[in-house]
């Protein structure tokens, strides 16, 4: 249950640290 919920919670970071640098969804510039 811990790692499904750390797993969310990096996903949801990485989208907004996505949105913050300016990268578009689902762009292949940055890979995750």
């Amino acid at each position: 249950p811990l790692v499904e919920a750390d797993k969310e919670v990096d996903e949801q970071h990485y989208i907004l640290w996505r949105i913050e640098k300016g990268v578009a969804e689902g762009s292949t510039e940055i890979p995750k």
